[in-house]
């Protein structure tokens, strides 16, 4: 993935962000605002990498949510779950897809690690999978 933003001296605006994942930035705007109305303390960081350019985290004050990663008219969104929050998304009502996703998703140390582009999920669903997110720290 080349990076959209790749300067280390040059983070983007919220709104340069926002113009280059396009429509679908929507999606995670929403799930974040639906968020935000039982968890106030949900903010986002802009972080850098040398591979990946400027790219976004989400955190519920120390707790991180989710990293998001600016594609051109797209994103590359990365959760990572813990062993409970695996167990909570296999019962939740989260659709096949993500289902699908868990059964051959990478796992690491700090957890099981789900990614998803923005034609991959839905605001409402992205809402369902921090909320488990959240619930299971």
């Amino acid at each position: 993935m080349k990076a959209v933003f790749p300067k280390p001296d040059n983070p983007p605006t919220d709104e340069a962000f926002a113009a280059t994942i396009g429509k679908d930035h929507r999606t995670i705007t929403g799930a974040m605002d639906q968020l935000r109305k039982d968890h106030k303390t949900i903010a986002h960081t802009y972080k850098f990498s040398k591979t990946s350019g400027w790219y976004l985290c989400y955190d519920k004050g120390r707790q991180r949510l989710c990293y998001l990663f600016p594609k051109r008219s797209d994103f590359l969104l990365k959760i990572v779950f813990n062993d409970k929050g695996v167990a909570n998304l296999r019962s939740a009502e989260v659709g096949i897809a993500v289902k699908e996703k868990i059964a051959t998703a990478k796992k690491y140390s700090e957890g099981t690690l789900l990614e998803f582009t923005a034609a991959e999920i839905t605001t409402e669903v992205l809402g369902e999978l921090l909320r488990i997110k959240i619930a299971s720290i």
